[in-house]
């Protein structure tokens, strides 16, 4: 993920501004997907970082919903 330079700024709080992204990235399989869906020109909005993570939290989340769906059937 992309970063400004922190050297010579004693002030600097990129990293901890990017904690919550990366508390959300943890929750998904692979983070890959993730970074090429908000990273523009080296660059992202934590808005916009935490709006694609979502969807991808909610497609994974659909999808084990139908393999678990599918495995009842299955069963029956």
């Amino acid at each position: 993920m992309p970063i400004i330079s922190w050297y010579d700024d004693p002030n600097d709080r990129a990293l901890f501004d990017y904690i919550p992204v990366l508390i959300e990235m943890a929750k998904i399989n692979d983070m890959r997907e993730a970074i090429t869906g908000f990273v523009r020109n080296n660059t992202f909005t934590s808005s916009n970082a935490m709006k694609v993570i979502a969807q991808i939290r909610e497609r994974e989340n659909q999808e084990v919903q139908k393999r678990q769906e599918d495995l009842n059937r299955k069963q029956l």
